[in-house]
């Protein structure tokens, strides 16, 4: 399969990634990831219920890293676009590398 560049103005990749969140694929995604999300907060009640202090501490830590995890991979568009958006462009005129 051919590479393909992939070159965008910063306000073209703004609509892509936009485009990008009302794609059915990434809803399906999205759909994945808040089943996961989900199933993550069980099992972190569950966990509340370990008696041992240091099972219950690594146990929680990795739980509730994977949730984090998956919310912002959830969110990743949005903060490409929040990224994108503070990001001020240089006119190529007063650009001295251009």
């Amino acid at each position: 399969m051919p590479k393909r560049k992939v070159d965008f103005t910063k306000e073209e990749a703004i609509e892509q990634l936009r485009l990008l969140k009302q794609h059915p694929g990434w809803l399906i995604v999205v759909k994945a990831l808040d089943a996961n999300i989900q199933d993550t907060e069980t099992q972190i009640e569950k966990a509340a219920e370990l008696e041992d202090p240091i099972k219950y501490n690594v146990v929680m830590k990795e739980l509730q890293t994977k949730k984090s995890d998956r919310k912002n991979l959830k969110e990743l568009p949005d903060t490409i676009i929040g990224e994108l958006k503070s990001v001020e462009t240089v006119p190529e005129e007063l650009d001295p590398y251009a």
